[in-house]
């Protein structure tokens, strides 16, 4: 959820989920579009951590933000 409230708070819209890019040892990643006033649009990608995999693992929060990076 991170990125996406990063993603949106630069943005006009909301990201509208598209489709699943992938799923691994962390979470999901999905093709998004934000879309705003006067025909904006860009794709972007949502990576949503899967708590129930990420809590017994203190580095996963390092290894994330030097992903974002």
């Amino acid at each position: 959820m991170l990125f996406e409230n990063l993603r949106a708070r630069e943005s006009e819209g909301r990201p509208v989920r598209v489709g699943v890019i992938g799923a691994g040892t962390f979470g999901t990643v999905y093709r998004a579009r934000i879309e705003g006033d006067m025909g904006f649009s860009q794709q972007v990608a949502i990576k949503l951590v899967d708590n129930s995999r990420t809590l017994s693992r203190p580095g996963v929060i390092t290894s994330l933000a030097d992903e974002a990076q």
